[in-house]
């Protein structure tokens, strides 16, 4: 069956994505997977690209899923059709734009279903082609000339023609395919049996159990053996046997446990960034950039400590268990198994107790980071102001507190780890002495002495893995408000309806153009009776704001610095959210909306909240479009610089848009950065910019070259300033 018979109309996607999602197994938002399929937007039926990548994320978003816009050389379109299933890719056919959807690649060729849910197998090689096709377009004419020049032979030609073709487009960009996954903010739990997680627990227990089984029936065999006087070639042949068959199941248990902590790690870290990047603003900022690292610093402590010590702890308790079923057939079975767990509760209660101290010494580690961090971005101003003799005070002040807590620290690490090994051969010993007296067997001795080494060795293990799970617990509590706020994005997840949104050209189309007098009757943004306050504060910043912006006006806002200004930009670009009143954008509101909103209104903060990222320059400009940019969009952002005045700069660098820009690059101006900030809103192209103070570090000729360009570029404008 050929690969056109496979190819979901753009019409169908909606459907599509739910019959790809149920063909893999993926979960979805209940209630979400009947949704009608929404109606194609304008720009992507004209074949915009960064209108179909933000269509389809939101189709995707719209049934509980994550589509992620994956981009990849022409030379590494064949990998990445291999790897990325399950996967949407967008293709051109003679019928016109559509959508393959594959659940799977095996053996060079990729499983699609096709909209009669029917599965069409097609080589790698037919997929990368056609999605490799619209940048060899270009090439095919010059390659055919080349092949007749040369007179090679009509049944070479084809081949001749691919390998040309590749080697012409090999760095070119291929875009078009979305990775279909459950998002970042689904339940853990759900993420970790997605990526077979249970699977891998299961297979690396089960190669431990058998390794310990083979370890104790081998020493079982040599021992009774040698205590009963007949020690030969066969017993020992069968516990050498024994002790090699547990090298490859020791090796495969390793791999299991590694694997399994890798793919826990990577979700976690995703988990985390979801979270991070779910918090609300005013919560950030309470929160500081020291906290926040420190937040991460504890994530990274998280994934290698709490799943490499739940594994520990996992092969402890198996060994425990081994080694109990080893006493209960030795010379004391009930002194030693009372014994055995009478001392692993004592080393529960030790790791309690060292859990808490663990809990004061992160805090205190954490605090000590935020004033560290602190202390930098403030060194300047403490140099300039703070006299001397203060400035190591607070440190000096924290350091003592923290070393108090470290010493505390280790005064309870000390008993945990005395009563682990060491002290259980002891009290093992101790135990057995009473049969010892009794006049046990040999042979019931030596079991009894395997099994108590046995403990030995798991209630090390066990010991370890308290300190390495306390350590865990103290991240983890540092780590709940990322968490939690993952949680609720999740719960809010689907909101944004598919197919929903306002498209920048049509309302251009409506208004009659950019810059233009006509004012339609709809409002693009239209607020009734908001109503904004700062946390718990018992004042509003914003009450009863009422207003409709249309495309096409202009509007400033004026007032005194504390007066809400500010506040109000952060509402209506989607930072914030109102307590109360209606704020709607082209007729919807934000739960209907969803994340599109920040893609329909371009916000220039206020420059201590604006900042420039380390990278290129071209990527701060374009941070609300597709990267990487494509050829027609540097040429644009170049244009934008030039009207703002920014030529200059551009001249100066040595790589122009391209050059490395930030904190760890070239330093721009205070009022270049102030450029590059009204630049970076400018070229979003969203239906309303709003510009929160941007030309106050301006002089009056730039500042009036700058509110020209924004005048004659955005759709709907609004500029606060003072007055």
């Amino acid at each position: 069956m050929s690969l056109n018979a496979a190819v979901w109309p753009q019409e169908r996607l909606a459907e599509g994505i739910v019959a790809l999602a149920r063909a893999v197994h993926l979960p979805m938002l209940a209630n979400r997977g009947s949704a009608v399929a929404p109606a194609v937007p304008p720009a992507v039926a004209r074949g915009d690209r960064d209108a179909i990548a933000r269509w389809v994320e939101r189709v995707g978003d719209a049934h509980g899923l994550a589509a992620v816009t994956v981009e990849a050389s022409a030379a590494e379109a064949e990998k990445m059709v291999r790897g990325a299933a399950p996967a949407l890719f967008r293709v051109l056919t003679e019928a016109g734009p559509g959508f393959v959807l594959a659940t799977a690649c095996r053996g060079g060729r990729v499983r699609l279903l096709d909209p009669a849910l029917r599965i069409v197998r097609v080589p790698v090689d037919t997929l990368r082609e056609l999605l490799c096709a619209p940048g060899e377009r270009s090439h095919r004419a010059e390659v055919d000339r080349l092949l007749e020049l040369a007179r090679v032979r009509a049944r070479r030609r084809p081949a001749a023609r691919a390998a040309m073709l590749r080697e012409r487009t090999a760095a070119q960009p291929v875009s078009g395919c979305w990775l279909l996954r459950a998002p970042n903010t689904a339940p853990l739990r759900q993420q970790f049996l997605r990526a077979g997680l249970g699977a891998r627990l299961l297979a690396m227990l089960g190669s431990f159990a058998t390794v310990y089984a083979l370890e104790v029936a081998g020493w079982g065999w040599i021992g009774a053996a040698a205590l009963n006087g007949r020690l030969d070639d066969g017993w020992l042949v069968a516990w050498v046997l024994a002790l090699l068959t547990t090298v490859p199941l020791r090796a495969a248990a390793g791999w299991w446990q590694g694997s399994l902590a890798l793919d826990a790690a990577r979700i976690l870290k995703q988990r985390v960034l979801a979270g991070t990047l779910a918090l609300d603003v005013d919560s950030m900022r309470g929160d500081g950039a020291g906290r926040m690292l420190a937040r991460v610093l504890e994530s990274q402590n998280l994934e290698g400590v709490a799943i490499h010590g739940s594994l520990a702890l996992l092969v402890g308790v198996i060994e425990l268990a081994v080694a109990g079923w080893i006493l209960s057939l030795g010379a004391a079975p009930a002194w030693h198994l009372g014994a055995l767990l009478a001392w692993t509760g004592l080393m529960v209660c030790l790791g309690g107790r060292f859990r808490a101290g663990m809990q004061r010494w992160t805090r205190a580690r954490l605090d000590m980071t935020h004033t560290l961090v602190e202390h930098m971005v403030g060194h300047r101003t403490r140099v300039a102001q703070e006299p001397a003799g203060r400035r190591d005070v607070d440190e000096d002040r924290s350091l003592v507190g923290y070393l108090g807590d470290s010493s505390a620290l280790d005064r309870r690490s000390t008993p945990l780890a005395v009563a682990g090994a060491a002290g259980w051969l002891f009290v093992g010993l101790v135990a057995l002495a009473p049969a010892f007296v009794a006049g046990a067997s040999a042979g019931l001795l030596a079991v009894s002495l395997g099994g108590v080494l046995f403990g030995m060795r798991a209630l090390g293990g066990i010991g370890g893995s308290i300190a390495a799970l306390s350590s865990a617990a103290a991240a983890w509590h540092q780590l709940e408000p990322l968490l939690m706020a993952a949680s609720a994005a999740d719960s809010s997840a689907g909101a944004g309806q598919p197919g929903v949104g306002l498209e920048r050209r049509d309302l251009l189309d409506q208004a009659g153009g950019a810059g233009t007098a006509t004012i339609p009757t709809a409002p693009l943004i239209e607020a009734d009776a908001v109503e904004f306050r700062h946390g718990e504060r018992p004042e509003p910043q914003l009450s009863e704001i009422t207003l409709a912006v249309r495309p096409g006006e202009r509007v400033l806002v004026e007032g005194p610095s504390g007066g809400g200004k500010s506040t109000l930009a952060a509402v209506l670009g989607g930072l914030r959210r109102p307590r109360r009143g209606l704020l709607l954008l082209g007729g919807l509101d934000r739960h209907t909306l969803g994340a599109d909103w920040h893609a329909q209104v371009a916000l220039a903060s206020q420059f201590h909240e604006n900042h420039i990222l380390s990278g290129p320059l071209a990527f701060n400009l374009l941070m609300g479009r597709g990267w990487p940019a494509r050829e027609a969009e540097l040429r644009e952002a170049a244009s934008i610089c030039e009207r703002l005045g920014l030529g200059p700069l551009l001249e100066r660098m040595p790589a122009g848009l391209m050059q490395h820009v930030g904190e760890t690059g070239w330093q721009l101006s205070h009022g270049e950065r102030s450029r590059v900030f009204l630049a970076r809103a400018l070229l979003q192209r969203a239906p309303l910019t709003v510009l929160d103070e941007s030309f106050a570090a301006l002089d009056p000729e730039t500042l009036q070259r700058c509110l020209a360009t924004a005048r004659s570029e955005c759709l709907a404008l609004m500029v606060i300033a003072h007055p």
